[in-house]
């Protein structure tokens, strides 16, 4: 899936209009991580917004 359609399959931004999500996907990159890698933690700086197109995440406290 292209990444315009994952954002408006998210609904992460319900608000927004086609052309805002085809702006902000222009800016996204596809990452791919391989099952169980930490990606952060709890307290971290966040520095990206993850979108998750498949798969499912766990979020805990270390």
């Amino acid at each position: 899936m292209d990444t315009l359609e994952v954002l408006k399959k998210s609904g992460l931004l319900p608000e927004a209009s086609g052309n805002q999500l085809s702006t902000l996907a222009k800016l996204c990159t596809q990452v791919e991580y391989e099952p169980g890698l930490i990606i952060g933690k709890q307290g971290d700086e966040v520095k990206k917004l993850c979108v998750i197109e498949e798969g499912e995440d766990k979020s805990f406290s270390l």
